[in-house]
């Protein structure tokens, strides 16, 4: 497939899908793929070394394809919570946020690490050290193996497909390695190289690694991975008071608000925006799939059924209803807190009629709303609430009933859906002047 000037390579590593686009730089969409995961890995929460190279092999493909071009510039985003990296042994690993350590934190409070609330399902939980020898300890590899794996470099998935592929060191985001709760002299390998560097400058890979690999003479230029967090939703950081990403394990996000002092968690979105305060994990999309497929409901009847919610019905359900939501480690707007186990199960939640779920769904995010704003006099008295996340479809519905419940000076704005490429090259404007 012919082709000159700069090509842009877009990918996400989601849990469930992997997408990926590719652009000239006139913004002119060349080729788009979405690949469920599980079509690459027989158990997407743990991919293998065999799973791992199949998944390198498929991009290695897509690049040799466009190897004429001048210019190919890569910018990924992946799950982040992830965890990536060799075993001394041999053989690659990734890690996700759905392969739970092996170790019990039930009894242990849940505390904060860089802005991270330092949840049981965390990366660094999964590394133990033995005599100061790192080794992975996860539910998954452990179900498969009666000895844990030594571990010889720690990295994040996509630096680790890129760096099978080219050899060197490949950058990734403070944004992605906040996520891990690791210190960043856990990268460091064996040898004493890093196979990954945290920077939010682009890398240029040196000609002769990429001719080597693509049997072409692009010049190839990576930007550093991000975490899915903010590649949905830098787009719209700068562009709203408050901000509420009903995917990627949904957020509530204050970008310009004053908060209370009781909200010490945050995120790193970019050198602009180094300390967002932000509230994480909380029930949401996976919520609303699991419950309908519990109850064997299409997402047209939550649709429906939410669409027949009114304010005063949700205020009435939930003052009287004090069912938990939360079935994995995650924030529960009951108490205001992270918990490492569960405090509820998806048999319990199933139980709920589809109008006492989706009214304990929403009111999660006002709550938090409502706890959390300082009553700063310097605060503006009209309060943009920007809806990130279509959510099969539900997200503007979810946006005009939540409008409806905040108080008067809040308008809601369920944004249009922008391509997660647009935002990708929104947050990577500096580094790429670097190469201009």
């Amino acid at each position: 497939m012919d082709s000159t000037g700069i090509v842009r390579l877009f990918l996400d590593w989601g849990f469930t899908r992997l997408k990926l686009w590719l652009y000239n730089s006139k913004g002119d969409l060349l080729y788009e793929e979405s690949i469920y995961t599980s079509t690459l890995a027989a158990n997407p929460s743990f991919y293998d070394d065999n799973e791992v190279a199949k998944v390198c092999d498929l991009l290695c493909k897509l690049l040799c394809n466009w190897a004429t071009a001048d210019v190919i510039e890569i910018y990924t985003s992946s799950q982040m919570h992830a965890l990536a990296g060799s075993f001394k042994q041999g053989g690659d690993f990734v890690s996700t946020w759905n392969d739970l350590p092996a170790l019990d934190f039930s009894s242990v409070a849940v505390e904060v690490c860089a802005g991270i609330p330092l949840l049981n399902s965390m990366p660094v939980n999964k590394v133990l050290y033995r005599s100061s020898v790192p080794f992975l300890s996860s539910t998954h590899y452990s179900n498969y193996n009666a000895e844990l794996g030594e571990v010889s470099y720690l990295t994040s998935p996509i630096c680790l497909l890129l760096h099978r592929l080219f050899k060197v060191s490949i950058p990734c985001s403070y944004s992605w390695w906040q996520s891990t709760c690791l210190s960043s002299d856990q990268l460091i390998a064996c040898d004493g190289q890093p196979i990954c560097i945290i920077s939010e400058s682009a890398v240029q890979i040196p000609d002769g690694h990429s001719r080597a690999i693509l049997n072409g003479a692009a010049t190839i230029i990576i930007y550093p991975e991000v975490g899915d967090l903010q590649a949905s939703t830098y787009n719209a950081i700068g562009e709203h008071h408050i901000l509420i990403n009903l995917g990627t394990g949904s957020q509530v996000i204050f970008p310009t608000l004053s908060v209370s002092v009781e909200l010490p968690y945050f995120r790193f979105f970019s050198p602009a925006h180094p300390s967002v305060p932000t509230i994480s994990h909380i029930p949401c999309g996976r919520l609303l799939s699991e419950y309908a497929g519990r109850r064997q409901l299409s997402f047209s009847a939550l649709y429906l059924a939410l669409e027949a919610l009114s304010p005063t019905e949700i205020l009435s359900l939930c003052r009287r209803c004090d069912s938990s939501l939360l079935y994995f480690p995650g924030f529960s707007s009951q108490d205001f807190s992270y918990h490492h186990e569960p405090t509820t199960t998806l048999d319990k939640i199933s139980t709920l009629a589809p109008n006492v779920l989706l009214s304990l769904w929403i009111y999660q995010y006002y709550m938090i709303i409502c706890q959390y704003i300082s009553s700063n006099s310097s605060d503006p008295q009209h309060i943009t609430v920007g809806v990130v996340g279509s959510l099969g479809g539900i997200g503007h519905i979810f946006a005009t009933i939540l409008n409806d419940l905040l108080p008067q000076g809040f308008e809601v704005i369920c944004r249009a859906s922008y391509p997660l490429p647009n935002s990708l090259l929104q947050l990577h404007n500096e580094a790429r002047a670097e190469f201009t």
